[in-house]
């Protein structure tokens, strides 16, 4: 073989081994700017036999800073716009100032819990961005006490592209750069998570798996994108619903009354109340979740049997919810590695590596 057309090949298949993607499959691995979250859990009890909200449901928390170099452990929620500081978590610091305008929000997934104070400006930073901007500084109270969950509070991460009060990703997109970000969320009851800004860590991708992209409707605050119906051993059911948002603070997948009596019917849960009882592995096939862009998304059943909680009960992640949107949750995520792409309006998903 001449020794140019030897050389030659050696370029062709150098350049081919570089644009190949990598793929590692240890966590270490993870980027230098992959910020890792903390899990912690709602104490929880079902209130009513037909009331999904479990004991033990978790939040994922990360660091951020405060004014002058106070870091807080924050809730990380796709669910919410704004930053929301507890009262009682709020630092003695001179950058952080009261406007005296009053603020309250609200979170039907934590059960019913609002907060009320007052919004304040402050700078804050996480990762490597930062913002001088507002926050809602507030007490949190109802939902059976389940505002204690949220700890010092809530790092609003809901897809904004217009000012909002307090919302982060437009405060950071338009003075920082943060355009996207990558969230995994171990699979582990007790493991924890991973926040990687203005990318996604193949370091929590299954090895090979490819991203399906879905188009964030932006007329919404949530990410938002279009579903169709759902499938159980091959056979299709309407969600009665044409739309769902992605949300890492509920700890369920929301759907109509009728699609969850149907999906706790075909896995093998009571009927009535979505509850399993003691039987915490049915061992019943994926759940097929299908967009209205018809990429699909199979949830297997360790995902959707939920518990059990401190009484040995498990029941349906699937939750009977009224209102305009499915919203899907930890359950969710905890399969599929989520890119929430600000600058595109999109959000992609590929398997987790678990």
């Amino acid at each position: 073989m001449p020794c140019f057309l030897y050389l030659l090949m050696l370029l062709v298949a150098s350049v081919v081994a570089v644009a190949l993607p990598s793929y590692p499959t240890t966590r270490p691995s993870a980027k230098s700017n992959t910020i890792l979250l903390n899990q912690s859990y709602a104490n929880t009890l079902s209130r009513r036999q037909d009331d999904v909200y479990l004991q033990g449901f978790p939040y994922y928390f990360g660091p951020v800073t405060i004014g002058n170099g106070n870091i807080l452990q924050l809730v990380f929620d796709t669910g919410s716009t704004p930053l929301v500081v507890s009262q009682d978590a709020l630092p003695s610091d001179s950058t952080i100032q009261n406007t005296g305008t009053p603020c309250e929000q609200g979170y039907g997934s934590g059960g019913g819990v609002t907060c009320k104070g007052n919004w304040y400006t402050a700078p804050y930073s996480f990762s490597e961005f930062s913002a001088n901007a507002q926050l809602c500084v507030c007490t949190f109270s109802g939902g059976n006490g389940n505002g204690a969950a949220f700890g010092s509070g809530i790092l609003g991460m809901g897809f904004a592209k217009s000012t909002g009060e307090g919302s982060p990703l437009y405060q950071f997109e338009g003075g920082a750069g943060l355009v996207a970000f990558g969230i995994y969320l171990s699979a582990d009851r007790n493991g924890g998570g991973a926040f990687t800004p203005n990318d996604y860590d193949p370091a929590f991708v299954q090895e090979g798996a490819p991203f399906a992209i879905e188009s964030v409707d932006s007329s919404y605050s949530e990410w938002s994108f279009g579903v169709d119906h759902f499938e159980y051993e091959g056979v299709s059911y309407k969600l009665g619903l044409s739309d769902g948002f992605v949300d890492t603070g509920n700890p369920t997948i929301n759907v109509s009354p009728d699609a969850a009596q149907n999906l706790w019917s075909l896995t093998g849960a009571d009927p009535s109340t979505g509850f399993y009882g003691g039987n915490c592995n049915p061992g019943g096939d994926p759940v097929t979740i299908v967009s209205s862009s018809g990429n699909r998304y199979d949830i297997a059943a360790v995902h959707y049997v939920l518990g059990p909680d401190r009484n040995g009960n498990c029941q349906s992640a699937f939750k009977a919810a009224t209102g305009d949107h499915m919203v899907i949750g930890t359950p969710f995520i905890k399969q599929y590695y989520t890119y929430f792409d600000v600058a595109n309006s999109q959000i992609s998903f590929a398997l987790s590596s678990g």
